[in-house]
């Protein structure tokens, strides 16, 4: 008898269901690179001029296969605005260790080696962090930083930032991968589920698998080394993850009853705004004693913060 079609598994997040609030000392699973991204994923990216060329689109799929032992290939067929593009990537993950390289071999005429450090937290956000080794293309001496958040098992997005001849970093885009799956195809392959509650004190108030970008204001502090905190805050909003124009006053609240600790902090100069109001973009992750924002955009609303 002839056996029917299987239908693939629709992804799930990689996080254990803990069915309470996340607490700071509950263990962080490290990411499965093969379970993530294995499959096609479809993009649109723009993009400005740069020592990489001028500007433009670029739109197309990327394919991850695995090699094995801790190997893995993707590649990217694209069309930009007039040619068709090739990109390939031999990518190498150290679950144990978290790190990562991979080498990029890109058909409109230049390669390059980046190397990182994957980490992830219990909202279900995986970031991984690129710094690319020195390259020479158009004359140039170019350096390529990238960083991949995992946003969800549909979803991830790239922010890419580009220095020429020594110069400073400058955006590069900051597109966005969709997962090609059935949206139709039931979840049967639910999180795998945590112990159960001990007290009825454990129940959840807010479940960790609803990560969802938030826009909040308030006050930065660093009360200890390297722990920073958003005080002051604004109830969270609904909201995307970009930051308002820079030519756009933000005329929304600027203080409130709210305490958040804020994570993924390493792109942004926080030293630099300690003590001031922001406008920060985030991922709201519901935790005890207090909650986390993992950071996607900060933008400076006020050089004090208000009392």
């Amino acid at each position: 008898m002839a056996q029917a079609p299987q239908t693939p598994d629709r992804p799930t997040s990689q996080m254990p269901n803990l069915d309470r609030p996340t607490r700071p000392d509950d263990e962080v699973p490290p990411l499965d690179f093969d379970r993530y991204f294995s499959g096609t994923w479809a993009f649109s990216w723009d993009y400005p001029d740069s020592a990489l060329g001028s500007a433009g689109s670029l739109t197309g799929t990327t394919g991850f296969t695995t090699l094995g032992d801790g190997y893995f290939e993707a590649v990217t067929e694209a069309t930009a605005s007039d040619r068709l593009v090739t990109i390939r990537e031999t990518i190498g993950y150290l679950q144990d260790s978290l790190t990562i390289a991979r080498m990029v071999d890109d058909s409109r005429g230049y390669s390059y080696l980046q190397t990182g450090t994957v980490a992830g937290d219990l909202g279900g956000v995986f970031t991984i962090r690129f710094d690319g080794a020195p390259f020479v293309h158009n004359g140039k001496t170019v350096r390529i930083r990238s960083t991949m958040r995992l946003l969800s098992p549909f979803n991830y997005r790239v922010q890419t930032t580009v220095s020429e001849d020594g110069g400073p970093f400058l955006n590069y885009g900051n597109p966005w991968w969709e997962k090609e799956v059935s949206r139709s195809t039931s979840a049967s392959d639910p999180r795998p589920l945590a112990p159960a509650p001990a007290t009825v004190a454990d129940r959840p108030r807010s479940s960790p698998a609803n990560v969802e970008v938030v826009s909040v204001a308030g006050c930065v502090q660093e009360p200890e080394a390297d722990r920073w905190m958003l005080t002051s805050a604004t109830a969270p909003e609904p909201s995307i993850a970009n930051g308002p124009p820079a030519d756009q006053a933000f005329d929304g609240p600027t203080s409130g009853a709210g305490q958040f600790q804020l994570i993924g902090v390493s792109e942004f100069n926080l030293p630099a705004l300690r003590g001031q109001t922001v406008l920060v973009k985030a991922l709201l992750i519901p935790s005890e004693p207090v909650s986390r924002l993992n950071l996607t955009s900060v933008t400076p609303v006020t050089p004090f913060c208000e009392r």
